[in-house]
Formats: C-alpha cells, structure tokens, sequence
C-alpha cells in the first residue's frame, strides 16, 4: 500500500487519537503491569494488563474498522470492551479477596454472554435484525445485562477503592485516592459513552476519560502495589517456635497497637495444643487453627524442630506461601545457630527476611 492510498484512507480524529493513545498510553502500561506481576506473582496484576490490552484492542479494531470500512472488525472491538468490564469485576474480587467468587463469575459471564450476543445481532443483516426484535423478553433481558456490564464494573472499583482509602495509612492515602480516583473516571466514562459527548468532530470524550482512569489505576498500584492486599487480610504476628522445648526464638509484630499475650506463653499453649490434638487424633501436625475473628497458620520444617506460626485476620493462599518462604530461608539462614536456639538474640537479622518473604504486607 502506497502513501496516496494511505491518505485516501478515512483518518478522522477519533482514528488518529486511537492509535495515539494505544501506543503511547495502553501499551507502555501494558507492560509495566505485565513487569509487576513477574516481580510480585500477583494476580490482580496478571488480571490488570489483560483489562488494559483489551481495551488497547478495542481501540486497534475500532480505528481498523473505521479505516477499512469493515464492520466486523468494529463488531469485534465492542467484544473485546465488554470483556474488559468482565474482567473489571475479576480485578476487584483479586484486591477484595483472596480468591474469586465462582457464583459471581458464573452470572456475569452468562450477562457478558447475552450482552456480546446482541450486539453481534444488531450487526446482521436487517432481515436476521427483524426476526430477533420481535422477542420482545430478549430485548429486555440483552438491554439489562448491557447497562449491567456497561456500569457494574466502574461501580464496584469505586466502592472497593472507597473501602482500601478508608483503611490505608496515612502515607499511602495518595496512591488509594488514585485508586479511587479512576473508579469514579470509568463510572463516568460509562455516562459518556451513552451520551456520545464529543471534544471535537468525530472524537468523543470518553476516550479521554478512560486513558486518565486507566493511567490513575495502573500508577496508584505501580507506586504502590501494597494497595491490592489492604482488604483481603491483615497479618498481626509471627513466631518461630522451637518444637523440642516449646519456646518461641523469634518473633515479629505488624499490629503493635493490638494486645497481645506473652510470646513464650503463646508459644507453650501452641505447643501443647499441637501435641495434645496430633497424639489424640493421629492425624498428622496441626496446620491452621481457625479462630473467630482470625486464623493461625503452622509451618513446620522437616529438617529442624522448629514452627512457623502466622496470625491474620483471614487465611490465605498468599500468606501460606509466603510462610513457607519463610520457614524454608529461616532454616537456611540460621541452620547453624539452631544448635543452641536459647540465644535469641542470634535471631534477629530475621526481620529482612519477614521484609523479603512478605513484601505485600504494611508495616
């Protein structure tokens, strides 16, 4: 293709801003994100850049399709943002909680189903168009699910980002209120997009609005990505116990400001509530205590009579991990002065492996 045919393309200002903002905007945060989750292991970050490569798709089909006078491709690029919104309520479970809620997934793909499939339909010819718009409960239920789709996912960042800016530190207020920030944007982008408000001839203005909402989020948790692990737990201690005597040789608090009982006798009832439960049951170690308003979490290392035991508020896979990093780097560290575990004050140095092995946790 020449440059004569290039020009007698229809470049209208909405196609020019499109490929502008996919590759000065979207694709940069793309993969950032995409670094972050190599770094971190964090699924909201998986879950983040796949949101932001669908609407970079979007955009790249829309612009194609305007372009190349291709409907489908126009078609393809409204499926590929409203699986951005399905993907928009996968994000918030991520940061709400430790694992998504099948139910809720279950009932947003069957509406991310319906909606996608009318829209393919009000593509088709006008004779299919006819004979599917006589089903008037179709029409209903479609237009539902659609406005659904369209405002729930904004909707449930702004209330999550309300309750992680509610919760945070001080320091971190900045980067919650980014959070927040771009939740109410992608609430009102869904407005604009309805309205088809335009900043100029053929360009809307909510393709602005949705660049700066998805550039607030993406730098909120690029600055700092503590935020996604404000509300799905909170760890309050750690102890290291000595499994032959019972005694706890290192411990280390992230809620100061909460009462707790003497370490050594924590360790002592731990201990013999671990006995008394293995010995009477048969069952093998205790491995998590379940309490009513938290949960213990015991790693016990299978080469040296020593425990790892984890308070939080809620059970985790990620704090399971990252207590078997620990339990596996303490040994290796202090393999040597586990001979003579009396002597705490060997012990702590340990408190940049708490830093290393739970990174994801406010002090």
């Amino acid at each position: 293709m020449d440059a004569s045919m290039l020009l007698a393309l229809d470049w209208s200002n909405n196609v020019i801003f499109g490929f502008l903002v996919t590759g000065i905007a979207y694709l940069p945060l793309t993969i950032l994100m995409l670094r972050l989750h190599a770094k971190w292991k964090a699924r909201y970050a998986l879950i983040w850049s796949m949101i932001i490569a669908l609407i970079m798709a979007y955009n790249m089909l829309s612009c194609l399709g305007s372009i190349l006078s291709l409907d489908i491709l126009g078609t393809a690029g409204i499926i590929s943002l409203f699986s951005s919104n399905f993907l928009l309520v996968l994000f918030v479970d991520s940061v709400n909680r430790d694992k998504v809620d099948s139910v809720k997934v279950c009932v947003i793909s069957i509406m991310w189903a319906i909606a996608s499939m009318a829209f393919i339909i009000s593509s088709t010819p006008v004779a299919f168009q006819a004979t599917i718009n006589e089903n008037l409960l179709f029409d209903v239920i479609s237009a539902s699910c659609a406005v659904i789709i369209l405002f729930l996912p904004g909707s449930l960042v702004f209330y999550h980002g309300i309750r992680i800016f509610k919760h945070v530190p001080r320091n971190l207020k900045p980067h919650a209120g980014l959070f927040l920030a771009g939740g109410l944007l992608i609430i009102f982008t869904s407005f604009l997009a309805i309205s088809d408000v335009e900043v100029f001839d053929g360009l809307g203005l909510s393709g602005f609005i949705m660049v700066t909402a998805i550039t607030s989020i993406t730098t909120a948790f690029l600055l700092q990505p503590k935020l996604a692990y404000i509300l799905p737990f909170k760890a309050i201690r750690l102890t290291v116990i000595d499994t032959g005597g019972g005694i706890p040789i290192f411990n280390y608090t992230w809620q100061p400001g909460i009462n707790q009982v003497d370490e050594t006798l924590f360790s002592g009832m731990l201990q013999g509530v671990s006995v008394i439960i293995k010995e009477s049951l048969n069952q093998g170690n205790v491995q998590e205590m379940i309490l009513d308003e938290g949960i213990m979490i015991l790693q016990r290392s299978h080469v040296k009579n020593i425990a790892c035991v984890l308070v939080a508020t809620k059970s985790s896979h990620t704090l399971r991990d990252g207590l078997r990093l620990f339990s596996e780097r303490f040994y290796m560290q202090f393999k040597d002065v586990l001979v003579d575990p009396i002597n705490k004050e060997s012990f702590t140095t340990a408190d940049a492996l708490v830093t290393e092995c739970f990174p994801f946790l406010l002090e």
